[in-house]
């Protein structure tokens, strides 16, 4: 019996009957396989250029999130002195100062009512702050419509006073003098021996013995009203 030639065999017939040669199913598990080596190498250092373009920007946003946070925690305590000098008609001392690479924050207040800071006259109101890799500036960049030093704005690094005091901050009694500020019993805010129009407080972030410059806010506090306001880049 004579087979018929494979060229007019139908296609499933021809299937079943004539087999792929083992070359041809080689070179077809080729065509259909994955990424080759070089490829894959690719993919990876295309992967690896973006993460390193992308943690910077992640590094930045973290930063700015973190001195955004701290601005409120502040602002929170000089809400808290204002109401309490308020409520208790007394004079509440915020005083502030570098400890080592934190910014501590302390708040205390006159037992008798009068403007009186000796050791035996105060009461600490707050655990107080201390802040991670912050310090305090006087020199912020114009941002925003944040009214600057011209505008009646008394940076409270360049207030003139003698006035100081000693609180514990995290269990460790610090001491504060020069950069403080004081809310009156009518809740008026001052940074010196006037009123100011506003006191500002400006914090930035600490990158190692670096402050970054590009990451700041600033606190304000009225001085007739005791508004507190925060201002951001």
């Amino acid at each position: 019996m004579k087979f018929p030639s494979k060229m007019q065999v139908p296609p499933a017939v021809r299937v079943a009957f004539f087999p792929l040669r083992p070359e041809a199913v080689r070179s077809r598990r080729v065509a259909t396989g994955g990424f080759t080596l070089i490829e894959l190498l690719v993919v990876i250092g295309l992967i690896a250029m973006m993460g390193s373009l992308m943690v910077p920007a992640f590094d930045a946003i973290s930063r700015g999130r973190g001195v955004e946070k701290r601005a409120w925690e502040i602002a929170g305590l000089l809400e808290q002195a204002r109401s309490y000098a308020m409520t208790k008609n007394t004079y509440v001392w915020v005083g502030f100062r570098q400890n080592g690479d934190r910014y501590a924050v302390a708040v205390v207040a006159s037992r008798d009512g009068l403007e009186n800071l000796a050791a035996a006259n105060l009461v600490s109101i707050h655990r107080g702050l201390n802040l991670e890799q912050t310090t305090l500036s006087g020199s912020l960049p114009a941002y925003g419509n944040r009214p600057d030093t011209n505008a009646g704005v008394t940076q409270l690094t360049a207030a003139q006073t003698s006035d100081t005091f000693t609180a514990q901050v995290g269990g460790v009694p610090l001491t504060f003098s020069n950069t403080l500020l004081v809310f009156n019993p009518r809740g008026e805010a001052r940074a010196s021996q006037t009123l100011d129009r506003w006191v500002e407080i400006g914090i930035q972030p600490m990158r190692g013995s670096v402050a970054d410059i590009q990451n700041t806010a600033a606190i304000q506090v009225a001085g007739l009203s005791g508004q507190v306001r925060i201002f951001r880049p």
